[in-house]
């Protein structure tokens, strides 16, 4: 047999409260499987379901008394349901059943067998009757036993089938007057007391009389008005709803009539954004006349929309900073050349050399500045020498043709053209 089978026949729980009843002075001895249990015993269910507190009982027969699914337990009863003393006898004096000693193999009452369910019928209307393995199990099915009464509660009992009990659970007698009800000794029948405190039921409207006229139901109520909505950020003039409540009696009972207008309301003259700020790019760098500038200056567009007379207009300023570059690289001025005065070894020499010097032009530190080179190149020249002032033997003298004529005293001569100074 299944250790978790359904459950056995209902003669077999009879039994074992007949086997119990006789055999008082035998050791009760528990358990929580049939495999538990000496042979000839198996574990009494409650339910089909083992508990703790389910005992080893002899196995037996019961009789079925009638359709009411009760069971004659001196029918039962049988001799052999005594266990002898040798075999539940503990082998000391403490009364406990060793667990190492088993009684000897004696003549089992197997539950019905069966090869349909058709076989295992208990009688009991509300136990689903199977057959498992060969042998007949009754299962309780509370369903069946359901007497459509809100103010009960049933369940199925595998040895005396269906049991009811009374609740107290909310129920409806169908009485609108008698306030809220609740289940008592089984039926629809306490009432909360009215269902219109302060008025008048009315049971064939199901309602409570409230009243007979409107002035019965108070004087109107303050208006309620909401906040005033604009059109715009930047408008001082909007509208309003405002809801009157008046109360009414419409079919014996006190409501509130509401109705909703539009009126205009006002604020303050609005100021300031109306509106996000924008911002256009930085526009390039720009600088003055100087080339070689390395500072410059960018704009940009700031807009901002602004509440003005009920408008919103927008409010446009340029900003302006600084911006910087590095020297710019080549000539800031194109490159000139110069050649030098003639010169000459003597004063009064017509032929000499000339030199020629070079400038270039470069940025540096935001100004164009000059780099001049010397004596790049000599060639012959001419020059006109006459009336440069020169000396002759420490007389001073002209330049003329390209001699040093002086005034020589008297009785001195002076060397025109052999030395020139």
């Amino acid at each position: 047999m299944q250790l978790h089978s359904a459950l056995v026949h209902i003669a077999f729980l009879i039994a074992v409260a007949f086997s119990i009843s006789c055999n008082m002075n035998e050791e009760a001895v528990a358990c929580a499987s049939d495999n538990e249990c000496p042979p000839s015993y198996y574990c009494a269910q409650s339910g089909g379901v083992f508990f703790a507190s389910s005992q080893c009982a002899k196995r037996s027969t019961a009789a079925v008394n009638d359709d009411t699914g009760s069971f004659d337990a001196t029918a039962s009863a049988t001799t052999d349901t005594q266990v002898p003393d040798t075999d539940l006898q503990p082998e000391t004096d403490t009364g406990s059943l060793s667990d190492t000693s088993a009684p000897p193999e004696t003549d089992v009452a197997q539950p019905p067998e069966c090869t349909e369910n058709a076989e295992c019928d208990d009688n009991v209307s509300c136990t689903k009757d199977t057959c498992v393995d060969g042998f007949c199990h009754y299962a309780p099915d509370d369903t069946r036993c359901d007497d459509d009464n809100v103010c009960t509660n049933n369940q199925c009992d595998a040895a005396i089938g269906c049991v009811t009990n009374n609740n107290n659970a909310p129920c409806d007698d169908g009485v609108f007057c008698n306030g809220a009800d609740l289940c008592a000794n089984g039926t629809c029948s306490f009432h909360q007391g009215t269902t219109c405190p302060g008025g008048v039921c009315n049971e064939s409207l199901n309602n409570c009389t409230e009243c007979n006229a409107d002035i019965e139901c108070g004087e109107s109520l303050p208006p309620v008005k909401s906040a005033c909505v604009f059109d715009s950020t930047c408008t001082s003039n909007g509208t309003q709803t405002v809801t009157t409540r008046t109360p009414r009696c419409k079919n014996n009972t006190c409501t509130i009539d509401e109705v909703e207008t539009t009126e205009p309301c006002t604020r303050a003259m609005p100021s300031g954004s109306c509106g996000g700020v924008t911002k256009t790019p930085w526009s390039t760098c720009s600088f003055d006349a100087n080339i070689c500038s390395t500072t410059g200056t960018q704009t940009r567009t700031i807009t901002t929309p602004t509440c003005s007379n009920n408008n919103c207009k927008m409010a446009t300023v340029t900003e302006t900073q600084n911006c910087f570059r590095p020297d710019p690289i080549g000539a800031c001025k194109p490159e000139t050349e110069s050649w030098g005065a003639c010169q000459a070894p003597k004063t009064c020499d017509l032929n000499g050399t000339q030199h020629k010097s070079l400038t270039t032009w470069a940025c540096s530190a935001g100004a164009c500045n000059p780099t001049t080179l010397s004596n790049v190149a000599t060639r012959p020249c001419s020059r006109q020498t006459d009336g440069f002032a020169c000396t002759d033997q420490g007389y001073s003298g002209s330049c003329i043709a390209g001699c040093c004529s002086v005034n020589c005293p008297p009785n001195k001569q002076c060397l025109q053209c052999l030395v020139a100074q």
